[in-house]
Order: structure tokens, then C-alpha cells, then sequence
């Protein structure tokens, strides 16, 4: 740990005061940043639809559960015990993409970081 703040000092000093301050954006984040993130940038229309669908299958969930609830048939249990399966593993597929999503974004930022970082050394070579 001691060696990175090392490092990144010194990555600091030899940057511009620009690219020193571009530098200090590209830090891991807290989750609840990376959260709010999804909702930002070029994909986002597609992160709001994926937030509209957990809803809605949390909704159809707790529906058939009160449905399952109020059954009086074999039959019936069984219809309503399949529809919360099936609405808890699209809520659970459509959590894993958003949390694919917040892993993206930390990559591509720790990709830039190394990009800088690179840059920084080869400016030092010539």
C-alpha cells in the first residue's frame, strides 16, 4: 500500500496541474457512486429500462405471492409458486447485469489510470 501512495506521487508530480486533477477522478469509487453512475453517461436509458423491469417483476412477485397466499388448489400453488420463482430469477439476472455494469465502468477506469500512468513513464524516458 505504501508503494502505491509512492508511485502515485510521483505519477503526480510529473503531471500538469490538468492532468494531476483528471488523475484524482479516475479513483475507485464508493458503491453507492458506482450505483448512481449507471445512471449517467450513454447507456443510461438502458439502465433506467432495466430499473423499470426489477420493479415491475417485483410487483408481479408480491402479487403472486398473495396469490399463492389466497390458493385453495394444488394446481394453483403450483401456477403461483412458478411465477414468483420465475420473477425472483429475472430480478436476480437483471441485479447481476447492473452490477456487471458498475464492474465495466471501475475497468475501463482503472484502464485509463494505467493509460496515464504509461504515459507518464514513457514522458520520463525521453
Amino acid at each position: 500500500m505504501n508503494k502505491e501512495k509512492n508511485i502515485d506521487a510521483l505519477i503526480k508530480e510529473a503531471l500538469s496541474k490538468e492532468e494531476a486533477e483528471y488523475y484524482d477522478k479516475l479513483e475507485e469509487k464508493p458503491v453507492l457512486k458506482q450505483f448512481a453512475g449507471l445512471y449517467r453517461g450513454k447507456n443510461s436509458w438502458m439502465n433506467y429500462l432495466v430499473a423499470f423491469y426489477i420493479l415491475a417483476a417485483l410487483a408481479g412477485c408480491v402479487y403472486a405471492g398473495f396469490q399463492f397466499a389466497a390458493a385453495e388448489s394444488t394446481k394453483e400453488l403450483l401456477v403461483w409458486s412458478l411465477v414468483m420463482l420465475a420473477t425472483f430469477i429475472m430480478i436476480a439476472m437483471l441485479k447481476i447485469w447492473s452490477w456487471m455494469q458498475m464492474d465495466k465502468g471501475e475497468l475501463i477506469r482503472e484502464i485509463k489510470r494505467l493509460e496515464l500512468q504509461l504515459s507518464v513513464i514513457a514522458g520520463k524516458k525521453k
